[in-house]
């Protein structure tokens, strides 16, 4: 693969000029049998936007002459550009080729649409003083919605009601309030999106059936930390599950960027996360090993070591003394001023091991909850 870098100036905003500048650019590219043209960051908007970043109608015109480039050009190029619509600088790339622009922070060709649709909802709000809610449900923010990312890079949206709700419980919860009075459209209800690069095409018939399969493989995993082999059960396939599970891992970053949600379900996406850079991923287990292991554990619980004698073991032993032997009781006395003074906190530690093995929270005396150390509700 040739890949042809383009050294040029540019002004920043002038969008026509620059745009003429890097549509020569490409033909020289293509004239040299490059594959790829890539462009320095600041050719299109300039090395530090500043506050334009954030202005709508200098963003759409940067779109545009994305655009402009696209129908111009004859070679793929990668053209940097930033938004700063949340307060955050957001930096993503452009891939031009076939008269089309997208952007690789966001979902294929819808890329630089619904960044733009981010843009207009985020300068509203931004004007109102309003939230902006975003549609994201707690499927889309583990597994995104294609093979590339998850969302537009441009982010408006900073609060999601359905953040810890998986779309298949958001589509039944919409279907049984239809069942009262029909307020939400039957095109919405059948337009379930079903993320793809995942293989759900052969886990089920029907789009709904394919999410439940999905959402109810990533509760395994995500509310009850289940790992690989006690997801190979799952109709997605060993494959399916591998896909599925590496998806949940990359987006880990891109997750913690995302939106505020309220918590409602067991175990959410971020009490669930994971170190972002570490590289480790589950596998199934090794069921020979695994069984010897467990053995190991039992042989050394069921024999264990003789520990070294003491020097105070030592001594009894050189006098004659009788010494204990391993795991056999020791009996000893306390005078009965030290038993009256340990009473009251043995009775009311015992109660707390009873609440304890209840399955009940551990109180304090007075019905608040115990202030600190090994029972604290901390």
């Amino acid at each position: 693969m040739k890949i042809a870098i383009a050294q040029m100036n540019s002004t920043p905003g002038a969008f026509d000029a620059t745009v003429s500048s890097m549509a020569a650019y490409g033909r020289r590219a293509e004239e040299l049998g490059a594959d790829l043209l890539v462009f320095g960051a600041p050719v299109l908007m300039g090395p530090d936007p500043m506050g334009l970043a954030a202005n709508e109608a200098y963003l759409l015109d940067a779109t545009r002459a994305l655009g402009a480039l696209a129908e111009q050009i004859g070679v793929p190029a990668l053209v940097p550009y930033t938004s700063n619509i949340t307060g955050v600088p957001t930096y993503d790339v452009a891939y031009v080729r076939d008269g089309a622009a997208e952007a690789l922070g966001g979902d294929g060709e819808e890329g630089v649409v619904s960044s733009l649709v981010e843009t207009r909802l985020g300068t509203l709000a931004a004007a109102g003083e309003l939230l902006a809610l975003s549609c994201a449900d707690k499927t889309m923010l583990a597994v995104g919605t294609g093979a590339l990312a998850a969302t537009p890079v441009v982010r408006a949206c900073a609060f999601a009601p359905f953040g810890d709700v998986y779309r298949s419980d958001v589509a039944a919860a919409a279907r049984k309030r239809n069942a009262v009075s029909p307020v939400i459209p039957a095109g919405c209800l059948a337009r379930l999106r079903v993320p793809t690069g995942l293989g759900l095409e052969q886990a089920a018939q029907t789009d709904e059936l394919r999410l439940s399969e999905l959402d109810a493989l990533l509760l395994l995993r995500i509310e009850r930390g289940a790992g690989v082999g006690e997801l190979a059960g799952s109709r997605l396939g060993e494959q399916g599950v591998a896909l599925v599970l590496e998806r949940l891992r990359a987006l880990e970053a891109w997750r913690r960027q995302g939106p505020a949600y309220p918590v409602v379900s067991a175990r959410s996406l971020g009490e669930a996360q994971r170190p972002a850079m570490d590289a480790w991923k589950d596998r199934p287990a090794d069921e020979a090993a695994a069984s010897r292991l467990v053995s190991s554990v039992a042989d050394v619980i069921s024999q264990p070591r003789q520990r070294p004698m003491r020097s105070a073991q030592k001594a009894s032993a050189a006098t004659g003394a009788q010494v204990p032997a391993p795991g056999m009781p020791v009996s000893f006395s306390i005078s009965p001023e030290t038993a009256g003074q340990m009473a009251p906190r043995i009775s009311e530690l015992m109660g707390y091991l009873k609440e304890l093995s209840d399955g009940r929270r551990l109180r304090g005396e007075q019905g608040g909850t115990w202030p600190g150390g090994m029972f604290s509700d901390n």
